[in-house]
């Protein structure tokens, strides 16, 4: 038993000290301006990330799962799971960063953080995937900006009918759960990379936590869940239309719902 014991007891340790050497190298980054000295801080923050899903005790790993088999049964316990990960991951840092986006505006005209913004998604995939019919219409018609067209309503009840279809594929719930929770992850590391860096963070910490083909599809989604953006906005480069027109319809469609909800 003592030896259980001590052995937990420096899991933890070693979990601690990670987060805090994230926590500094994340500050640290944020302070400098120097283009350098925010490489090499890049590169150490990566590293001490992934060096904390290594870190991560069993114990803690168990209860996301615990909750991922709950989710999938259909209990409401999105806003946990995030909540769960913001605790070890420490999605929380993503308060410090704010974005200027006019989805990101909010009443008051002040802008969300990233880690508000990421609450939020999570806050929309619950509504479009399970509240009733008038309560998800109504929030994202309201999402609009200001002055454009009524979302078109036998357009939205379609496409979320297939979205809740494809909720009750077997692990489908909180798997979705973690690509949206985990799809701003590089952020912590770097905003106009942040999906590239997010795919790579997001694999090493899932390889722990699912199987291996989840993993897989999670990262993918995470890599190209700006694409269609870049696109629209006529900002991807010929390799990345030609790398989006590739994907599978499967694919197709979890991006095109994800690009709805972030």
């Amino acid at each position: 038993r003592r030896g259980r014991e001590y052995k937990k007891r420096k899991e933890e340790e070693r979990f601690n000290a990670t987060q805090a050497n994230i926590r500094e190298l994340f500050s640290r980054l944020q302070a400098t301006i120097d283009p350098i000295e925010q490489e090499e801080l890049k590169q150490n923050l990566e590293a001490a990330i992934n060096e904390l899903h290594r870190a991560i005790p069993q114990d803690k790993i168990d209860e996301i799962r615990e909750l991922g088999r709950r989710i999938n049964q259909g209990e409401d316990l999105i806003e946990d799971l995030y909540n769960k990960l913001s605790a070890i991951l420490c999605l929380d840092l993503l308060k410090q960063i704010e974005v200027r986006y006019d989805s990101w505006m909010m009443p008051d005209g002040r802008f969300m953080n990233a880690d508000q913004h990421n609450r939020e998604v999570m806050n929309a995939f619950k509504l479009f995937g399970w509240a009733d019919e008038d309560k998800a219409y109504s929030y994202f018609n309201g999402r609009r900006e200001q002055g454009k067209i009524p979302l078109d309503h036998r357009n939205f009840s379609e496409t979320r009918a297939m979205f809740k279809t494809s909720l009750l594929e077997p692990e489908a719930a909180f798997t979705i759960a973690l690509t949206y929770a985990l799809h701003d992850y590089g952020k912590m590391v770097s905003i106009g990379e942040h999906p590239e860096y997010g795919a790579r963070l997001a694999k090493s910490f899932l390889e722990r936590l699912v199987a291996s083909e989840y993993a897989e599809q999670i990262a993918s989604d995470i890599e190209e869940h700006t694409s269609l953006s870049r696109v629209i906005n006529g900002e991807a480069s010929l390799r990345k239309v030609r790398s989006i027109l590739s994907m599978g319809e499967e694919m197709w469609k979890r991006q095109a719902i994800l690009r709805f909800i972030d």
